[in-house]
């Protein structure tokens, strides 16, 4: 969902090795269209960027 960082899934990113699909959008982003929750970028594994993170979830 869209809303404070873009969220990294374990989806490879169109057969590029070493790439992830990161989704959703920052807050932060300056389109629209790229901020709902649709919104898919393949990104490096090892990419670190303030606008890019993950969802811990509890039972």
């Amino acid at each position: 969902a869209a809303g404070q960082v873009y969220e990294w899934t374990a989806t490879p990113a169109g057969g590029k090795p070493g790439r992830f699909i990161v989704k959703g959008g920052s807050w932060d982003d300056s389109g629209c269209g790229i901020c709902r929750p649709a919104a898919r970028h393949g990104r490096p594994a090892d990419l670190k960027h303030i606008l890019i993170g993950f969802r811990l979830v509890a039972e």
